[in-house]
C-alpha cells in the first residue's frame, strides 16, 4: 500500500470511527477490505482510498468502517464486571429506586447483542420484577446491530461464554440455532450509534438517564 494512502486511511478510520491502526496494521486493512474491493470493481487499497477521498461519506466509506468494525464479543465476557452488577451495583440501584423504580442500562459497544444479553439474564436472575430494567444496545455496525435485534445466535456463538443452566432457560433451539426467549428479548432495544460523533448524547438520551454504561 502507498505510504500517502495507508497515512490518509489511518486518518480517515480515526476521524470517522475513533480506530487507530499502528503502522504494522497495512495487513489489516488489505485484508478486511478483499471483498469490498471484488464487489465494487476497485484494483488495490490504494484505488479504494483514492476513491474515499473524493466521496467520504459515501456508501462505500460506510462499508469500509464497517468492514473495519472487529465485533468480537462472547457471553458473560470477563465475568467479572457481570458479578458485581449482580452482587453492588443492582442491589444498591433496587434500594435507591424502590420497587417499580426503572433502571436504564447501556452497553455502549454491544456488538451482535451478547453483551446485552449477559445483563438482561443477570437482571432476570437477581432484580424483582426484571421487566423494569431496559437495556440500550448501540453499535456502528450495521451488521452487528441487526443482528443483536434478532436474538439469533448460531450453536458456536452459545458455547462461547454461556453456562447451560441459562441456555437452557434463556434460550429456545431450533435445530442449529438457538433464539433467545420473549421475555428477554423485550428487555432489550439496539440502535446504530458512532461513539465518536458528536450528535451520539442527542440520539441516545431519549432513552436515559442510565444508571449503568457498559
Amino acid at each position: 500500500m502507498q505510504p500517502l494512502e495507508f497515512k490518509f486511511m489511518q486518518e480517515f478510520l480515526l476521524r470517522k470511527i475513533g480506530l487507530a491502526l499502528n503502522n504494522d496494521k497495512q495487513y489489516l486493512i488489505k485484508s478486511r477490505m478483499t471483498r469490498l474491493l471484488r464487489e465494487h470493481g476497485l484494483d488495490d487499497v490504494n484505488a479504494l482510498s483514492k476513491s474515499l477521498r473524493r466521496q467520504p461519506d459515501s456508501d462505500l466509506a460506510r462499508q469500509v468502517l464497517d468492514a473495519m468494525t472487529t465485533n468480537e464479543t462472547l457471553f458473560f465476557r470477563d465475568q467479572y464486571p457481570f458479578d458485581a452488577l449482580r452482587d453492588l451495583i443492582f442491589p444498591e440501584l433496587i434500594a435507591a429506586k424502590g420497587a417499580g423504580g426503572k433502571i436504564n442500562v447501556w452497553s455502549a459497544a454491544s456488538s451482535t447483542g451478547q453483551e446485552a444479553c449477559s445483563i438482561a439474564m443477570t437482571a432476570s436472575e437477581s432484580v424483582p420484577g426484571a421487566g423494569r430494567v431496559h437495556i440500550l444496545g448501540t453499535d456502528f455496525s450495521a451488521k452487528a446491530v441487526e443482528k443483536a435485534n434478532s436474538g439469533v445466535y448460531s450453536q458456536m456463538e452459545v458455547q462461547r461464554g454461556l453456562p447451560i443452566k441459562q441456555l437452557v432457560r434463556f434460550f429456545e433451539q431450533d435445530g442449529n440455532r438457538w433464539n433467545l426467549r420473549p421475555e428477554l428479548k423485550k428487555m432489550m432495544r439496539f440502535e446504530h450509534a458512532n461513539l465518536v460523533e458528536d450528535r451520539l448524547v442527542m440520539n441516545v438520551r431519549k432513552y436515559g438517564p442510565f444508571d449503568v454504561v457498559f
